[in-house]
Order: C-alpha cells, then sequence, then structure tokens
C-alpha cells in the first residue's frame, strides 16, 4: 500500500491541505508547533518501517542465494 499512487496522491492532498490551512490561518505559532510534531513522528515512525522492510528483503534474498550455493555445489558421495 505504501508504494501505491493513490497513497501519494493522498499524501500530496494532505500537505496542500495543510499549507492552506496555514496561508488561512496566518501562518501562526501552532501551525509550525505542528508541522515540526508531524514531521518529527513521520520520521520516527517510518524508519523502523523501512529497516524492517530492509531486513526481510535481505533473508529472502539470502534463503535464495543459499539454495543456488547448495544446488550449485556438486554431490559428494
Amino acid at each position: 500500500m505504501a508504494g501505491h499512487r493513490l497513497t501519494l496522491a493522498g499524501g500530496v492532498a494532505v500537505a496542500v491541505g495543510w499549507i492552506a490551512t496555514g496561508a488561512v490561518s496566518g501562518f501562526q505559532t501552532w501551525w509550525y508547533l505542528y508541522a515540526n510534531i508531524i514531521g518529527t513522528l513521520a520520521t520516527v515512525l517510518i524508519l523502523p518501517l523501512v529497516q524492517h522492510s530492509q531486513n526481510r528483503n535481505m533473508r529472502a534474498m539470502q534463503i535464495k542465494v543459499d539454495e543456488l550455493i547448495r544446488r550449485a555445489r556438486p554431490a559428494t558421495i
């Protein structure tokens, strides 16, 4: 779902809405505070998600490489 086009479109819509809210309110202090909090939380939550995905992909690749190595070795009896 994270790589889907609609997810990107939704993110852009949220960003445009947030900027519009700031423009209407005159970019007050609370707007900057919420923007910083949301940015920090998004970073903190996305980093473990990306790391988990990379670890899962690395494990899958390691299993495939191990299988290729096992099949490439000549059978010793």
